[in-house]
């Protein structure tokens, strides 16, 4: 065998052990490794997309609820012209005009979140909103007075957080704190940006209890009970608020609390098609008096003279809604008429009446004498003042709101509202004591035009005009020898919105 041979020969011999050998030692560790314990991870847990409630939700790791987190950013400014305010006692100018503050700015944002599982009862949903802002001028939520007379020294910015809406909906029951089905039928876009309310007094939501049905062919069905204290006007002039007074408040409801039953019944019919919709609505609750000062009541004496009574409220509401496709894409007409006695909360506009008159914000923007609505009022006194019997307001009102999409990105809202109060008639009035307002209407219009560039993106101008018109009971000779100023006023107001939503 020649030396190459014994080469190639005793090399093969070194590859075939090699091989071997390392055969061997994988055997062996793989023998180790099945006798140690593993180290797999386990699946990866993946946010999927849940398409069952809509757009936006998605499914939490490890469950079968379906989350949508939204909400929105706002940014308002507003002017406001000043207006002169009357004392009806004397006639007098109480507050002028030129030295109020006529703008206002304020930045708002809201978040959302929106949960969902499915039970054998239908979907549980649980339904949370927070609304935070910062505002300054006349759009100040609160104040010493109705207008900031030292700007800018007593104007500075104010902030709140608020908890708008926080309720649970499950097998038709809605439980906790919510927008309320009473005229849920009307649009909460009708300002820019929307996010409005049937009623301003509403903003913070209404809470109680409801139970939703629906009956086929577009019809619904809605029997809930409200918290009366979240759903308007709920305070009565007192012993010591006989008189008009530039500024009512709690503490002088002397001889009136909180009513028997602190619940409002509603009910709600509803149908909506193609064609459009209607809505009828229903209320009753009740107003009460005591013979004794509340506990925030600002001082006073019991007062047998008036005693414990109980006076049955009821407002009744229609919203009508018809779709104009053949004019534009998206146009619609409304028409919302409401009357009530004693539940002023259910009869307000939905264009935001009791922004233009009342004073318990600065945001008011009518003049003249200031107009307190309450559900009761006096109708007698002694001569000593006591109240010695109360009776109910009325409300009357009626808007009509035309929304027309000038092209997909541009919409208009245009809205005229008008609305009555009726006051009881002050009786026995003695030396005057019982000046107190009498009948009292109110028409506002306004229209906007809203620029959308993309989903959820508003920016709009809007612009309003409003008018008072008030009587005053049993006027004093001081105020009639003035010339019974304020009883008749109007102006206007504008305000600029960009709102973006998530």
């Amino acid at each position: 065998m020649s030396n190459s041979q014994q080469k190639i020969s005793g090399g093969n011999a070194f590859v075939t052990t090699l091989l071997a050998g390392s055969a061997a030692i994988m055997a062996c560790g793989a023998a180790s490794a099945a006798d140690l314990p593993s180290r797999k991870s386990g699946p990866v847990q993946y946010v999927k997309i849940c398409d069952a409630y809509g757009a936006g939700f998605f499914t939490l790791p490890g469950s079968d609820t379906c989350v949508k987190i939204g909400g929105f950013v706002r940014f308002e400014m507003q002017y406001t012209p000043g207006q002169r305010v009357v004392n009806v006692a004397t006639g007098a100018t109480t507050q002028v005009a030129a030295s109020q503050d006529t703008t206002g700015t304020e930045a708002r944002a809201n978040i959302n979140l929106d949960a969902r599982t499915p039970t054998e009862f239908g979907t549980a949903r649980t339904f949370l909103r927070i609304r935070s802002l910062n505002n300054s001028g006349i759009r100040r939520t609160s104040g010493a007075s109705n207008f900031q007379t030292l700007y800018p020294a007593t104007s500075g910015s104010t902030t709140g957080i608020t908890l708008e809406r926080a309720y649970v909906e499950w097998a038709g029951f809605t439980f906790g704190n919510w927008g309320s089905e009473y005229a849920g039928l009307w649009p909460s876009g009708t300002v820019v940006g929307g996010s409005a309310d049937f009623t301003s007094g509403w903003t913070n939501g209404v809470k109680g209890i409801a139970y939703k049905k629906s009956f086929g062919g577009g019809w619904t069905g809605v029997i809930q009970l409200d918290d009366r204290m979240d759903t308007g006007p709920q305070n009565a002039p007192g012993a010591a608020n006989t008189a008009v007074l530039l500024a009512p408040t709690q503490a002088n409801s002397t001889n009136t609390h909180r009513p028997s039953t602190g619940f409002n019944l509603v009910g709600v019919v509803r149908n909506e098609g193609a064609w459009g919709a209607v809505e009828l609505d229903g209320m009753l609750g009740n107003n009460s008096t005591t013979d004794g000062p509340t506990p925030f009541a600002n001082g006073g004496a019991a007062n047998p003279l008036l005693g414990n009574r109980t006076y049955t409220s009821w407002a009744l509401n229609s919203t009508l809604k018809i779709n104009l496709p053949m004019i534009a894409a998206g146009d619609a007409f409304y028409v919302n008429v409401g009357y009530g006695k004693g539940a002023i909360g259910y009869v307000g506009a939905p264009d935001s009446w009791s922004t233009l008159v009342t004073d318990s914000t600065n945001r008011r923007i009518l003049g003249g004498v200031i107009v307190a609505p309450s559900n009761l009022q006096l109708t007698s006194i002694t001569p000593g003042a006591a109240p010695l019997a109360y009776g109910q307001t009325t409300a009357f009102q009626m808007t009509a709101l035309f929304t027309h999409y000038w092209a997909p990105q541009w919409r208009t809202h245009v809205t005229f509202a008008y609305m009555n109060l009726g006051t009881p008639t002050a009786l026995n009035p003695v030396g005057g004591l019982n000046t107190q307002l009498g009948n009292t209407s109110i028409w506002a219009t306004k229209a906007n035009l809203i620029y959308s560039p993309t989903k959820d993106f508003d920016v709009g101008v809007e612009a309003g005009y409003g008018q008072i018109n008030t009587t005053i009971q049993n006027p004093t000779a001081a105020f009639v020898a003035a010339g019974s100023p304020g009883l008749k006023e109007g102006n206007w107001t504008t305000k600029l919105r960009v709102q973006r939503g998530f």
